[in-house]
């Protein structure tokens, strides 16, 4: 017999089925295109920075670093084609506006001192037009390693003193030209300095104004130099004015700290201007040193590196004279003790002595700086003891020996 048609039930109709092979081709879907986007994401990434497959032992990889030369040519060429230098020189419109101002405290026995971002070549050889309605002007590079602050000295003489000063000398002798002509040390810049500006003082009726572009430049970054220009101006007064008056730019922050002395920057008696131009630095490039001899560099895994303390000791070139000094004490202390370290305490009370730091804070902030080059390290001993070292491979009668001046 056929079965009730009302008793019988029909199969339920699977829409659970189809509904979920949709969903899971779509998911499918989604997740490969999830998966596309990620590995361009990842291959974008890996060309944006660089990434270079792992090296194997052995492997000799040559790459081609661009010269410096070729680094400021190509700056030049991009820093022309942009055609902002209009517009640097409108918004260096609000500065120049204050030339005046700049000029009236110079006259008051205060020199000027720029500082912000950005060259200030632009601005004070503006500024030095502006006073030459006022005086003499002249103008120092120290931004040039090769600036000789000494002949320098020797010039004003000529030009401004008739050479009557301390040292006499013709710049067309066969001596001036062998770089053989008689000069005092380093420490007798001073005395020098301060003789050229009682004589200026005394034969001339209109100031002159020395611009110095980038006073903290390397060629100028000894304290034997800043105490010179500093006494130039201290030692030229007439009637309560300087006839030699200081305007120079800055750009390392820390300069007041660890450039001058505090009886220099006395001598100095700052008036800081801040002064952001935005320029690029394309004539201080200029004057760094050019580290790279070769344009084609090979890098080998198993080559030797140079030797550390050779390496390091170069670095004491470009420090600020402070941290030299304070270096030189360290050694100085290490070698009197026979000793591996020194105690911090000893190390701060000796600077003060020696009046190269006038706190703790700027003391440890210069070990930081020569921790940093690894020319400096400190840990505490098994008392909790600070003690500060010069690395052993580190030679301490080569820091002695070191000349600021070289």
């Amino acid at each position: 017999s056929f079965p009730d048609d009302k008793n019988e039930v029909a199969p339920p109709l699977d829409v659970t089925s189809s509904t979920s092979l949709a969903g899971s081709t779509k998911a499918n879907t989604s997740a490969g295109r999830a998966e596309s986007n990620g590995e361009e994401v990842e291959q974008y990434f890996d060309r944006k920075t660089g990434k270079k497959p792992l090296k194997t032992e052995g492997e000799r990889i040559d790459f081609v670093v661009p010269s410096q030369e070729e680094c400021i040519a190509e700056v030049e060429s991009l820093h022309r084609q942009s055609n902002v230098d209009q517009a640097f020189d409108t918004f260096e419109l609000q500065y120049q506006q204050q030339f005046s101002e700049w000029s009236f405290s110079m006259a008051t026995s205060q020199s000027i001192l720029l500082y912000g971002l950005g060259s200030k070549t632009t601005m004070l050889t503006s500024f030095g037009q502006h006073l030459s309605s006022e005086g003499d002007v002249v103008s120092l590079n120290g931004y040039d390693p090769k600036i000789d602050l000494n002949r320098f000295l020797e010039y004003m003489d000529l030009l401004f003193c008739d050479g009557s000063g301390p040292t006499q000398i013709n710049p067309h002798s066969s001596m001036a030209k062998n770089n053989i002509a008689v000069r005092d040390s380093n420490k007798g810049l001073a005395k020098k300095a301060a003789s050229i500006a009682k004589m200026f003082a005394s034969k001339r009726s209109r100031p002159l104004f020395v611009l110095i572009h980038n006073i903290d430049g390397v060629g100028l970054r000894n304290r034997f130099a800043q105490d010179a220009i500093a006494t130039l101006t201290t030692n030229s007064r007439k009637d309560g004015s300087p006839m030699i008056r200081i305007v120079a730019s800055v750009d390392n922050v820390n300069s007041a700290m660890v450039l001058w002395s505090p009886q220099v920057v006395h001598k100095f008696d700052w008036a800081w201007k801040k002064v952001h131009t935005y320029r690029p630095y394309l004539e201080e490039v200029k004057g760094l040193p050019n580290t790279e001899s070769s344009k084609k560099v090979k890098k080998n895994k198993g080559n030797q590196k140079p030797g550390a303390a050779t390496a390091i000791l170069k670095v004491l070139a470009y420090l600020a004279p402070r941290h030299t000094e304070v270096l030189q004490g360290l050694a100085a202390l290490q070698l009197s003790n026979s000793s591996n370290s020194v105690s911090y305490n000893i190390l701060r009370d000796d600077c003060m002595k020696k009046m190269l730091t006038s706190s703790d804070t700027q003391l440890r902030n210069i070990i930081k700086e020569l921790s940093d080059h690894n020319m400096m390290g400190s840990e505490k001993d098994d008392e909790g003891i600070e003690q500060t070292f010069i690395p052993s491979t580190i030679p301490l009668q080569d820091i002695l020996d070191w000349k600021l001046n070289q």
